[in-house]
């Protein structure tokens, strides 16, 4: 450590050189003028520098942040060797400029392994010999790592939210999915048999009245659980993509609320992960809300956007707007519940981003989310046919009647196969030759008995009733495709022709239609009379 200069000129003398004699020790308090004493006694650092960094003078706390018990080892010497050698150019620079201009910044020391951090301002004194500088230092060690802690408990508290986001949906799909395999299966079951009993009593209208009273009841029941299972996780989502997931939701809160929603939602959106699909889902509906509950809006407009690497969906209304200090301060936490910032930290785990945007004439909310990391791609068809199917399938055998119609059940709850084969039995020209329960087991099984007609269930593990369609129309098997599923929305009959069905019936609606329907499809024909149904019946399995 240099030693100080005893020509330097100590504060207050106006120019003039002032001699006086080197403290002896740290203890021995030298004769000073008045000016320095008080700097001697304030609870800042105080130092006067000359540009080169040369310490010309300190005070008692200046040397105390620099974590230097006596200030003697101090003065004389380069402040740069007491900072941090990643400080040292932030140091320099801010030296040349303080010469003319007043500098502010912050610099680091190490002590003891620990890292200090001290705020300075550096301003350019002009003396009769030159130009010092006046260093002011504060030790804001304390405040910045009480920054980062708090910074970082921000950080685990968004991420809380995003889990609890994530754990409900988990949880909202878990309870749907009992609703539909469990109560709504039963439900269906009890129906069907219902209708077929109904059959026998036409004679007696007592037994009949109340058995018809019976069956509607337990529709209007059946169809409070499915609209119930829809809202908590919509199965259009799992198997149909974005697209048809929002234009179910905005149908049924249309009817509801009366508020008008524009969607322009391109029908070909590329699928993403089911996290990321859920998350820009559960964005517009959380959106939505907003847009009812605080924004006194009329109009909204959904649309969607396909970028180079993400996909980004965009809900915009014409409301009184929200305020921009709100929406910062609910993106860092604060006061927002899972609202606002719960989402934005769940798109960011996911690799995508939230913006809420006030303008001028309402609010516009953007959420996007990267098409990488994608599920794996489904196999081609004809790897199906190598990894589940014999290389030669069996034929329906040179003693099978041309009268008899095989029948595939593809369907993944037995109680819902036994009711289907009860009223396909009382058909003489029926058969059901197999039974299917999740979508891969019907693709092979498909391909080995050739049947006539599948009965399919919409959705299925492993495999969706969507998604088996499509690879039967895609091999160019000739089986007919009947698709038998407690789900409905808007535009399912093209959805399902597309895919190369030929008909749709509610569950249901099992004992009126599914024979019915059955015959016209292996007829050659179409039935989609259900779909009818379920346009002039749309409130019922809509949400409300």
């Amino acid at each position: 450590m240099a030693n100080r200069d005893p020509t330097r000129q100590p504060i207050g003398t106006g120019g003039k050189p002032k001699s006086r004699s080197e403290p002896k020790s740290c203890g021995h308090k030298p004769e000073r003028d008045a000016f320095e004493v008080l700097l001697d006694g304030l609870n800042v650092g105080i130092a006067n520098l000359l540009p080169s960094g040369i310490i010309l003078y300190c005070n008692p706390r200046f040397s105390e942040i620099l974590h230097i018990p006596c200030r003697r080892e101090v003065i004389g010497g380069d402040l740069k060797f007491h900072l941090s050698p990643a400080s040292w150019p932030a140091l320099t620079e801010g030296l040349q400029h303080a010469t003319h201009d007043p500098v502010e910044g912050e610099l680091r020391l190490d002590v003891d392994g620990r890292t200090h951090f001290v705020s300075l301002s550096l301003t350019p004194m002009r003396v009769f010999n030159g130009t010092t500088i006046r260093v002011v230092a504060a030790e804001k060690t304390e405040l910045v790592e009480t920054s980062k802690a708090l910074d970082q408990s921000q950080a685990e508290l968004q991420s809380l939210s995003a889990k609890i986001l994530q754990l409900r949906d988990n949880e909202r799909r878990r309870i749907a999915r009992d609703l539909h395999d469990v109560t709504g299966q039963e439900l269906a079951v009890v129906l069907m048999a219902l209708g077929s009993i109904s059959h026998h009593f036409h004679e007696n209208p007592t037994i009949r009245d109340r058995l018809k009273e019976s069956v509607d009841i337990l529709r209007k029941v059946e169809n409070e659980i499915r609209t119930l299972s829809y809202l908590l996780h919509p199965p259009l989502l799992d198997e149909s993509g974005l697209t048809a997931a929002l234009q179910w939701y905005v149908q049924g809160l249309e009817k509801r609320t009366g508020l008008h929603v524009h969607t322009d939602l391109n029908p070909q959106l590329p699928r993403l992960t089911r996290d990321r699909e859920i998350a820009l889902f559960r964005v517009v509906q959380e959106s939505l809300t907003n847009v009812i509950r605080h924004a006194e809006a009329t109009t909204v407009w959904i649309r969607s956007a396909i970028h180079s690497s993400d996909l980004e969906v965009f809900v915009e209304d014409n409301g009184k707007g929200i305020n921009p200090q709100k929406v910062s301060f609910a993106q860092h936490g604060h006061g927002g519940g899972v609202g606002i910032a719960g989402m934005d930290q769940r798109l960011r785990q996911l690799g995508g981003k939230l913006r809420v945007t006030p303008t001028g004439h309402g609010t516009v909310v953007s959420a996007s989310a990267p098409f990488g990391d994608l599920a794996t791609e489904e196999p081609t068809i004809e790897d199906q046919q190598q990894s589940y199917f014999p290389r030669e399938p069996n034929r329906s055998g040179p003693h099978r009647s041309p009268e008899i119609k095989r029948i595939l059940i593809a369907d993944d709850h037995e109680v819902t196969r036994r009711g289907i084969r009860a009223l396909l039995a009382e058909e003489k020209n029926f058969e059901v030759c197999g039974e299917a329960s999740n979508g891969s087991e019907a693709i092979a099984k498909a391909f080995d008995l050739r049947p006539d007609l599948i009965i399919l269930d919409l959705i299925m593990p492993r495999t969706g009733g969507l998604t088996v369609a499509n690879r039967l129309r895609d091999s160019g098997l000739s089986t007919r495709i009947l698709v038998f599923t407690t789900h409905s929305f808007p535009g399912i009959e093209k959805t399902l022709q597309a895919a190369g069905c030929h008909g749709y019936v509610l569950k249901q609606d099992a004992s009126q239609e599914l024979v019915c329907a059955a015959k016209e499809v292996l007829r050659g024909t179409s039935y989609f009379h259900a779909n009818s149904n379920f346009g002039t019946n749309t409130e019922s399995e809509s949400p409300a």
